[in-house]
């Protein structure tokens, strides 16, 4: 678990933690105001993103 003195926590900690908070506010904005064309390229870099963590989940495991 992520240390609640994020100046103290590890380079990858704070990454980690920010990364979620700034995917959760993501998540709960008005997607319908997307033009398909950035539906699109946001789908592959999202895809993209998901491949990072995981292999970031592999090396820490």
């Amino acid at each position: 678990m992520v240390k609640d003195s994020r100046h103290h926590a590890h380079t990858v900690c704070r990454a980690v933690a920010k990364s979620r908070r700034k995917v959760r506010a993501a998540a709960t904005s008005d997607l319908w105001r997307m033009s398909d064309d950035e539906v699109a390229a946001t789908l592959l870099e999202a895809t993209r993103l998901r491949a990072q963590a995981e292999a970031l989940e592999l090396r820490l495991a």
